[in-house]
């Protein structure tokens, strides 16, 4: 399940990367922000190992950034990242348990007309609507629970 999800994603970026039409503050030598609620984590460091290559294969170029658990931090990495140019977010949001962690790196990126990919950690079908240019990859964990039972 684990590699499928890891699968999935890398196909997404890179059709997602290559095929957007990045334009507004995030030019063509901008780079895309990955952002992953911590590098602690033994499988996000493995997506983060599997998106590094996907990115490099790409010939994209691409900075990972730590949030080390603080989604203030997080916050503050992606201001930083939107003011530097970035011309698309990878986003592991670290809080999930609101909307408005979510909502906030929404509205950073619509003002700069900067897609954003949220992935692994679930985030709220109505949150993501709000933007044309979002987009959430994940597993339904209900699914996995059920598929583990059989």
């Amino acid at each position: 399940m684990k590699k499928n999800f890891i699968i999935a994603l890398s196909v997404l970026c890179i059709f997602l990367l290559c095929s957007c039409n990045f334009s507004g503050s995030g030019s063509g030598d901008g780079e895309v922000g990955v952002f992953y609620y911590t590098f602690s984590d033994t499988y996000i460091s493995s997506v983060r190992s599997a998106m590094d290559k996907m990115l490099e294969n790409a010939g994209v170029k691409y900075n990972d950034y730590d949030a080390n658990g603080n989604q203030t931090t997080q916050t503050e990495q992606i201001q930083t990242a939107i003011a530097k140019g970035a011309k698309a977010l990878i986003v592991n949001v670290v809080d999930t348990g609101s909307d408005d962690a979510a909502v906030n790196i929404i509205n950073m990126a619509k003002e700069k007309d900067i897609p954003v990919i949220f992935f692994n950690r679930s985030v709220d079908d109505s949150v993501i609507s709000q933007y044309d240019k979002c987009i959430f990859i994940g597993t339904d964990y209900e699914m996995a629970d059920t598929c583990r039972e059989k």
